[in-house]
């Protein structure tokens, strides 16, 4: 007697030609971001590296940025660089510096690397103002 075998039909896994079953996923759905903030990862003592730091990745392009107090961080010369001043949620104006760490190309879609810094930079604003907002939610969340 032969048992009849579960149909996947209705699943995302495909059986190739080698009676494999794999998994079938429009690519579409794995897009990634095209910004991220590295951070460490329980488990991986590398990672330890990034406790307490701003390292952003721009991902279409592996170019990976820093961020830094200006008046705490002084880069090394010739180190790629943007400063720039963030007026924060309270109206104080702080100065900070993108610092490049690495790009796997100095171009995209024709504009050089600066323009991915510039862009993160917008980005890294944005998320600071984000933060702000939290930590005042969160402030005004303990007093009722």
């Amino acid at each position: 007697m032969r048992r009849a075998s579960k149909r996947l039909d209705a699943s995302p896994y495909q059986r190739d030609c080698n009676n494999h079953y794999s998994m079938s996923i429009q690519i579409s759905t794995l897009e990634l971001p095209e910004w991220s903030f590295l951070g460490p990862v329980d488990g991986d003592g590398d990672s330890e590296r990034l406790v307490s730091r701003d390292v952003m990745i721009h991902t279409r392009t592996a170019t990976v940025m820093e961020f830094f107090e200006a008046d705490k961080f002084a880069p090394a010369p010739r180190v790629r660089c943007e400063y720039f001043t963030h007026h924060n949620t309270l109206g104080i104006d702080e100065r900070h510096v993108c610092v490049l760490h690495y790009s796997a190309t100095l171009e995209y879609h024709g504009n050089d690397v600066l323009t991915v810094m510039q862009s993160a930079i917008e980005e890294y604003c944005e998320w600071m103002d984000y933060e702000d907002k939290r930590a005042e939610r969160d402030a005004n969340s303990m007093f009722n």
